[in-house]
């Protein structure tokens, strides 16, 4: 990579190089593929409790590859976040992740619907996130 964030093998011409999920199935790829994705932090309680949440974000996406069911009017929309949005991943992981707390729920939904709805590259170019990107992975390493 140079000084211009551009890539190239020698064979192809340099491409800008972008760190971050075109969209949320791009992410879900990612995250399936063992690679590195860019996300918001969103625990600050350490390391678990942070991957719990990651997790949750991730597995909620991969049950909504696009926003199409997301109702346009606002208050459709809050009555389907709160009833619908992220139910089948979070009762389809809660006993493998050892149960959730409803703070990790709530940021982990909040978190998905944004990434969904605003686009993954948005909610990264926030100004107000910049100090809380944090790496993930589905790699998650364990004491011998």
């Amino acid at each position: 990579m140079d000084q211009n964030n551009t890539v190239s093998d020698g064979n192809e011409p340099a491409k800008q190089y972008d760190p971050y999920p075109k969209n949320a199935r791009e992410a879900v790829d990612q995250w399936d593929a063992g690679e590195t994705v860019w996300s918001i932090e969103m625990g600050g309680l350490g390391p678990g409790y942070e991957q719990t949440i990651q997790m949750l974000v991730i597995e909620i996406l991969r049950d909504y590859p696009n926003n199409e069911e997301i109702p346009q009017e606002e208050e459709l929309r809050n009555e389907w976040l709160e009833k619908v949005f992220g139910e089948k991943a979070i009762h389809r992981t809660d006993d493998t992740a050892g149960g959730y707390s409803g703070a990790q729920v709530g940021a982990a939904k909040n978190l998905a619907f944004h990434f969904l709805l605003d686009g993954w590259k948005s909610v990264m170019n926030e100004p107000a996130l910049k100090d809380r990107h944090i790496q993930i992975s589905n790699y998650w390493p364990k004491a011998s």
